[in-house]
Formats: C-alpha cells, sequence, structure tokens
C-alpha cells in the first residue's frame, strides 16, 4: 500500500496539453498508397530526430473567424487552419483556392512566401486556405509524465498538384514520400502514435479510400499512450491491426 508519508518527492502535476494539429498528405502511388513525412531537427525540443508528418502548435492567428470548420464538428477551424499552415511553413506545400473556391494558380501560389506571415498574405492574393479538402482523422494526446504535451487532431488530405515539397532545414529535413509499410519496416525513427496510424493506412488502398473512411467529421479513435520509440514490427499480423483507444 502506497502511502504518501513514505514518498521522498512531491507528486508531479501533469502538464496542461498545448492545441496542436498535424497533416498526412497522400498520394496515390505506382505500389499503392503514399505519405510525406519529413525527419525533425536533431536539436528540436520534442522528438528530435524522428520521422513525422508536418504539424505543430496552435498559433492566435489560427483562431481568426471567417473559415468555419470543414470536419463536422470532430475538429475546430482553428485547427483545421494550423496544420495547413504549418504545412506550408514546413513543407513548402500549400492548399489553398482564390475566395470563391476556384483553384489558384501556380503563380498565385508561388507569390506566397513561407518565411512571411500566411493569412495576410492570402488575403492579399484574395486566396484562402482549402479546408474543406481536409478530413479528421484521429486524436492524439501526450503521455502525461511528458513535461512537454500536445492534444493534436490528426488530419489527412490529397497532395495537390503541380507542388514539390521542401522541408524547411530548420525544423524539418529529409521530406520524404513513403508507403505505410516501408515506413514501419524499422529503419526510420518513429514513435508510437506515428506507428498505429501508418498501420491504419496500410488498411488503404487509394488516398480515395482513406477520405471516404474519414467523412463522417469525427475522429476514427482517441488515444493517450504511454511514451516509446519503435524499432522493428515484431508480427506480420500488425498490418491489419487497428489503433485502439488505450
Amino acid at each position: 500500500m502506497v502511502r504518501s508519508s513514505f514518498q521522498l518527492y512531491p507528486p508531479l502535476e501533469a502538464a496542461t496539453p498545448r492545441p496542436a494539429a498535424t497533416l498526412l498528405l497522400l498520394r496515390d502511388g505506382a505500389q499503392g498508397i503514399e505519405v510525406l513525412m519529413s525527419k525533425r531537427s536533431p536539436t528540436a525540443s520534442f522528438l528530435p530526430g524522428a520521422f513525422v508528418f508536418p504539424g505543430g502548435g496552435l498559433e492566435p492567428a489560427d483562431h481568426e473567424d471567417g473559415i468555419p470548420p470543414q470536419t463536422g464538428g470532430g475538429a475546430s477551424a482553428a485547427e483545421v487552419r494550423a496544420a495547413l499552415r504549418e504545412t506550408f511553413e514546413e513543407l513548402g506545400v500549400l492548399l489553398a483556392v482564390r475566395a470563391d473556391g476556384g483553384n489558384a494558380s501556380p503563380r498565385e501560389l508561388a507569390a506566397v512566401q513561407r518565411t512571411e506571415p500566411l493569412y495576410l498574405q492570402l488575403a492579399a492574393l484574395g486566396l484562402r486556405l482549402a479546408t474543406e479538402q481536409v478530413r479528421l482523422l484521429a486524436r492524439w494526446l501526450t503521455p502525461q509524465p511528458q513535461r512537454k504535451r500536445f492534444d493534436t487532431a490528426f488530419f489527412v488530405a490529397r497532395m495537390p498538384q503541380g507542388q514539390q515539397p521542401l522541408a524547411d532545414s530548420a525544423e524539418q529535413f529529409e521530406a520524404v514520400w513513403v508507403r505505410p509499410s516501408d515506413a514501419l519496416d524499422g529503419r526510420l525513427p518513429i514513435v508510437f502514435p506515428t506507428v498505429r496510424t501508418l498501420r491504419w493506412l496500410e488498411c488503404h488502398d487509394t488516398v480515395d479510400a482513406v477520405l471516404q473512411a474519414c467523412a463522417q467529421g469525427q475522429p476514427l479513435w482517441n488515444s493517450c499512450p504511454r511514451g516509446g520509440w519503435w524499432r522493428a514490427r515484431s508480427s506480420a499480423s500488425w498490418k491489419t491491426s487497428r489503433p485502439s483507444a488505450s
């Protein structure tokens, strides 16, 4: 029996999670679905050196009014905006359309600079983020023992045509397209939420199938796992397993 009088140190309070968002950009490859990943800076304060999907914490500008949520109430408009903004800042991929919903031209997209405030630039060019192209997949909460925690909405979207990802070489490095099965072969350093998300992607053959599975606008799972690093697949049967809400 644990007695408070026997504890050498006072109990630690769990850090308050910071709202965050991440985006899985997908494309149909010759051998199946592929997802865009990149390597975090080795000096990052959170998950240094891990291969991840682009994303980050919400910023005040993400909370501006004017863009309704497109995920059926399962995520806020600010989370959708943050996922798209972070993807552009880190990998240079911009999901944006004209204010009336029409496709933005390559020239208009090229005029948006990654190093300048995104929303001011979009307004000046008559563009807006293409939030309707995004679907909510899941929610992950950083384990309680971690000093730095995030409540992260995971989104999926199709990679826009005519754009090429380029890591910013500050927060993200080595942007690569990879099949989920290849990302799970043990060569890439990835953490548990990434592992389970990739396992789920393995069960789908096309981007259309993924988007259809996420069409309800609610997270397919919510999870607060224990911390850990992925080394290698230990059972072939994991290929068809689905993430749990544990």
